[in-house]
């Protein structure tokens, strides 16, 4: 088992006599475990020129580890000592520093414990609360696995292989993080009225949910995870102070997550063009104090700006692009088995496109996330600039070109979309969720050459650009 694990799963805080706590692991043979992840936060932040350092002692108790790492983080948030401050990433860490020591120092005088630098005995508390030790815990946890995740985002861009490495291009495209299944835990539930109600998910983010919905909501509900394959490819290339772009935003579920991912000196700005939807996905994200950190555009992406249909469907806030079959043509159990009544008639809602959006705000950006129904070969073309400009953009794409197969205009605005990438050196890979756990297992990513994409069914698609020959 590895420190991380531990640190997420068993760091508790064990009784050294009277209201005086220690860090504990149970179990015997663990401190080692313990001691190579803290050494690795020190590898990682070494790279960042941080040498204010303690030695981690192997040998030593696990509380001793813990708090020579605390104590190693007071010292960057008090003035970055040892820390070269001239590179964005020292700043990005000195701030993250920051924040959390002011905040543990700030628990510190609520719960009338001693302040960091006296730790080295254990954590004294002056008067007895219930919920003290267990507060404690939780802050000193959420510190060490944030600059934890901080620090293997920037190990990763320092080893990324470089344009004249021969095997770069042969390399898995993304490293995932370690992921766990809370899929059975029971999360927080609020009734808000006009049938909606406010939803925890596993991110630990809210969302507005319509209860009359029978796309999404039942399964937000019972698991607090939407696309757990997508999910877990944003965790693992989100990261603070990137750009996040999410077309077809719905209610809101990878927004709240990217806007939580970027965190407060990143930007996110989202798309969605049904009014329901629409308005359940602003709510969300003021709710969740993701507002400052986000611009919100109720319309659909396109190849240039006007109007487009909209088909609202019974049991789908958000609606669909593509016309839906009509009923009279409709196969036995095709289509939507809650669609009934007569053929549906169109919404006609914004159309923009992103260079004439998110061009204009942005220099360039990190991700690029689309799932529009068919329509995502429009979008890329009102895009081409921004995406021509974004070096180091990811491409995460809901490809449904088989929606559109009776429409030759839009079969070729689609490949027109595919040239255009493949000249940008974009390369492919579907993203196929694994067999067994969704939860816990990462997807597979297979790549898919250009030339099959036009013949694929609906997939999920991941694009990263090629690096240059030497």
């Amino acid at each position: 088992m590895n420190g991380a694990r531990l640190i997420r799963d068993e760091l508790s805080l064990g009784s050294a006599g009277g209201d005086k706590y220690r860090f504990a692991f149970e179990g015997p043979g663990r401190d080692p475990a313990v001691a190579e992840f803290l050494g690795f936060l020190d590898a990682s932040l070494l790279t960042l020129r941080c040498e204010a350092s303690p030695a981690i002692d192997p040998a030593a108790p696990a509380h001793r580890n813990v708090v020579s790492f605390l104590q190693r983080v007071a010292a960057v948030a008090e003035g970055g000592i040892g820390l070269d401050t001239r590179g964005e990433n020292a700043s990005r860490l000195i701030g993250k520093c920051t924040e959390y020591h002011a905040y543990l120092t700030e628990k510190c005088r609520e719960f009338g414990a001693t302040q960091l630098a006296g730790w080295q005995g254990g954590i004294v508390f002056t008067r007895g609360l219930d919920d003290a030790r267990r507060v404690m815990l939780d802050v000193v946890r959420e510190i060490i696995l944030h600059l934890h995740d901080f620090c293997t985002i920037e190990r990763k861009l320092t080893e990324r292989p470089t344009a004249s490495d021969p095997s770069a291009c042969d390399e898995k495209p993304v490293r995932f993080i370690q992921s766990t299944d809370d899929s059975r835990r029971q999360r927080n539930y609020f009734y808000a009225g006009g049938g909606v109600a406010i939803v925890e998910m596993h991110g630990g983010y809210h969302l507005f949910v319509d209860l009359d919905d029978l796309w999404i909501t039942p399964t937000l509900l019972t698991t607090g995870w939407w696309e757990p394959w997508i999910d877990q490819l944003l965790r693992s290339i989100l990261s603070p102070g990137m750009t996040y772009i999410n077309a077809g935003a719905h209610i809101g579920y990878h927004a709240n997550l990217g806007a939580k991912l970027v965190e407060h000196f990143g930007k996110i700005f989202v798309f969605e063009a049904s009014p329901r939807a629409f308005g359940l996905l602003r709510r969300g994200l003021m709710f969740n104090g993701f507002s400052g950190r986000t611009k919100l555009y109720e319309a659909a992406l396109g190849a240039q700006t006007g109007e487009a249909p909209l088909y609202l469907i019974p049991g789908e806030i958000a609606g669909r692009m593509p016309p839906p079959e009509p009923r009279a043509a409709r196969r036995p159990g095709a289509g939507n088995p809650f669609e009934d009544g007569p053929d549906h008639e169109p919404l006609a809602v914004r159309c923009v496109t992103l260079d004439g959006t998110v061009g204009p705000e942005i220099e360039t950006a990190d991700v690029l996330h689309m799932d529009i129904e068919g329509w995502e070969g429009p979008a890329i073309l009102g895009g081409c600039e921004l995406i021509t400009r974004s070096p180091k953009l990811h491409l995460i794409l809901e490809w449904s070109v088989d929606a559109h197969r009776d429409d030759p205009a839009l079969q070729a605005q689609h490949r027109q979309a595919l040239e255009f990438l493949v000249a940008q050196r974009f390369r492919f890979y579907r993203i196929v969720p694994p067999l067994g756990n969704v939860f816990a297992t990462p997807p597979d990513l297979i790549a898919v050459d250009a030339q099959d994409l036009m013949a694929l069914p609906h997939s999920d698609l991941f694009a990263v650009r090629q690096p240059r020959r030497a």
